[in-house]
């Protein structure tokens, strides 16, 4: 919450806080009992399982403290809805079972601040990139991918890096990954001359895939975080990046699935995995 500046949104009631993909909302239901100045939080959650568990917390605030808060209709809108709402000052947190692409991205206009601690698959990244470039002037967001791997857009990009976020030791702790984890932070900042990051629809910093050491062999495998499979052999295809062979020169090429564009230097997702360009 620090990291984003959500105790500090300056509104008279009406800051707008978005959480993509909330898990068990235990983010949003923090931000909105710790934030008064946040008049609307928004947690949106896929997974049936998880949004259940963060629906029975909001209900059981609701019956544990009867005088602050009351359950009230969620207003109309896609998917499983809970609505908790303070009673002195009527600020409201909304927790939906929904795909956030349906339902929460397009309030990305109107949101101050929006958790993205979410890993998603590579091809949705175009997608999630148009709609972020809207987003509203001075919102922060806090996000499990580095924009400058996922930018797979031609439209510029008006977010900048926080500077308290910058040093790779800045983690933060979560329950998957009690030592840390590298999260982003960063603020929409359109008065940039010189976007600081720049767009491309051939991004090539992009790997799904993590080299992994296995003590028991003494070798390393490869573990892809959008399957959660894993194997031996070095992958051939990266992001939306492929290592094709080419007959008519013994040699391999990288191809780029999204626009067609085939180029003999090995793109860095897959140099990362041990591809090299052919010489």
């Amino acid at each position: 919450i620090q990291s984003t500046g959500s105790g500090s949104i300056q509104s008279t009631g009406s800051g707008r806080v978005l959480e993509l993909g909330m898990g068990s909302g235990k983010v949003a239901m923090q931000v909105f009992l710790q934030c008064p100045t946040v008049a609307h939080v928004l947690g949106v959650e896929l997974v049936p399982s998880r949004y259940a568990i963060a629906a029975e917390a909001l209900r059981r605030l609701a019956a544990q403290q009867q005088e602050a808060y009351r359950e009230v209709p969620a207003p109309e809108s896609v998917g499983e809805a809970v609505c908790l709402e303070e009673a002195s000052t009527g600020r409201r947190l909304e927790l939906r079972c929904a795909d956030f692409f349906a339902l929460g991205l397009d309030l990305a206009e109107r949101s101050d601040i929006i958790f993205f601690a979410v890993h998603i698959p590579c091809k949705l990244f175009p997608e999630l990139c148009r709609t972020l470039a809207k987003a509203k002037e001075g919102c922060r967001l806090f996000s499990y991918h580095s924009l400058d791997s996922i930018w797979w857009s031609d439209e510029l990009c008006p977010f900048r890096q926080c500077a308290e976020n910058v040093q790779e030791t800045d983690t933060f702790a979560t329950s998957w990954s009690p030592q840390g984890y590298r999260f982003y932070v960063y603020v929409c900042d359109r008065t940039q001359k010189v976007p600081e990051i720049q767009a491309g629809l051939r991004n090539e910093t992009f790997s799904e895939w993590q080299a992994m050491w296995d003590e028991a062999s003494a070798s390393y495998f490869f573990h892809n975080q959008e399957t959660e499979e894993s194997q031996w052999e070095v992958p051939r295809k990266a992001g939306c990046w492929t290592a094709e062979w080419s007959p008519e020169y013994s040699a391999y090429f990288y191809w780029h699935e999204p626009t067609g564009h085939s180029q003999w230097e090995v793109p860095r997702c897959l140099a990362d995995l041990g591809w090299t360009t052919s010489t």
